[in-house]
C-alpha cells in the first residue's frame, strides 16, 4: 500500500485521494526498543515503516514466545486489524530507530470505503501477507 499511497502522494497530490492521505497520514520517529502497541491492546492504529525494523512478539497466557516476525520497510501491518479484530494479536517494537506513516484505522477503512478501486491492491498485499506467515509455519 505504501507503494500505491507514495504515488498518490507524488503524482496526483491535489487529487481527491491525494488530499484525504495528506490529511491523515501521520509521520513518527520511534527510538529502538519502543513499544508500539502491546498484544491484546485495543488496535486504533495501522503502521508502516519507512525506514528501521519492527520485531512482531506474539506471547501465549503462560508468558512463553509463541510468534517472532519481522517487518520490513514498506509494509502496512497489521492489516488484519482492519477488518474486524479489535485488539492487536502481538506486540510490535522497534528494532532499530524506525520512522513510521501511521493512520488510524476508521481512517484507512475510510480511504477504502471511499475509493474502492484501490482494493485489488490491498488484497495483493494481504495474500503476500498470507503467503509470508504460511513459509514461517512450514519452517516451525
Amino acid at each position: 500500500m505504501k507503494t500505491l499511497f507514495l504515488d498518490i502522494l507524488k503524482h496526483r497530490p491535489y487529487s481527491e485521494e491525494g488530499q484525504f492521505l495528506q490529511n491523515k497520514i501521520i509521520t513518527r520517529r520511534y527510538p529502538k526498543n519502543q513499544v508500539l502497541f502491546y498484544q491484546w491492546e485495543d488496535a486504533q492504529w495501522i503502521y508502516m515503516p519507512v525506514d528501521g525494523l519492527v520485531v512482531l512478539n506474539r506471547y501465549e497466557d503462560n508468558g512463553d514466545l509463541l510468534y517472532h516476525g519481522l517487518v520490513l520497510p514498506d509494509t502496512f501491518f497489521p492489516l488484519t486489524n482492519v477488518f474486524g479484530q479489535e485488539q492487536y494479536e502481538y506486540e510490535a517494537m522497534t528494532l532499530t530507530e524506525v520512522e513510521t506513516w501511521q493512520m488510524k484505522k476508521e481512517d484507512f477503512i475510510l480511504f477504502l470505503e471511499r475509493f474502492p478501486q484501490y482494493y485489488p491492491q490491498l488484497c495483493q498485499d494481504l495474500v503476500k501477507i498470507n503467503s509470508r506467515l504460511e513459509e514461517r509455519l512450514h519452517f516451525l
